[in-house]
């Protein structure tokens, strides 16, 4: 059975996602097609151990780091919003991370892949969380804690 927080709670989430997500950007911030600032990225493939999981599009998981410094994410279940900013091998998240944990769908309740892409988007979408990323041959990878993300451009 789905854990489902008070209406209220849900609807300051929903907020807080809706202001991560805010179209908005400094001047002068960077961005190209070998960066993965100004992009929204569809989470494509999980990694953990000799465990590989293909993430089907309709899952709707994708990682989005803006320009402004704002991070927005979804493991297709699940919103997460925070700040981010650059570290020498990637971003780190700041304490502000949010999430909307309105739904899991538990084990048996969900396809592998989607299972998948919950536990591995979990340490990077923790309040404080380092990460590794980067972009190659276009496609964005992302790693901590034994897991990795590879996820195509979608923006």
């Amino acid at each position: 059975m789905p854990h489902v927080r008070a209406p209220w709670r849900v609807l300051a989430i929903a907020v807080l996602m809706l202001a991560a997500c805010a179209s908005t950007s400094e001047p002068g911030a960077r961005s190209s097609s070998d960066d993965f600032v100004g992009h929204r990225w569809r989470i494509t493939l999980v990694q953990h151990g000799q465990s590989r999981f293909t993430i089907p599009a309709a899952l709707g998981a994708w990682v989005e780091f803006k320009s402004n410094g704002r991070f927005a994410a979804s493991n297709g279940v699940n919103g997460f919003g925070a700040t981010f900013k650059r570290t020498k091998h990637g971003y780190g998240l700041g304490d502000d991370a949010v999430g909307s944990a309105v739904g899991n769908p538990g084990p048996g309740g969900a396809p592998q892949s989607t299972l998948a892409v919950i536990d591995a988007m979990n340490p990077m979408t923790e309040g404080g969380a380092d990460v590794n990323a980067s972009v190659k041959s276009g496609q964005l990878q992302l790693a901590t804690h034994g897991y990795q993300i590879t996820g195509t451009p979608t923006t």
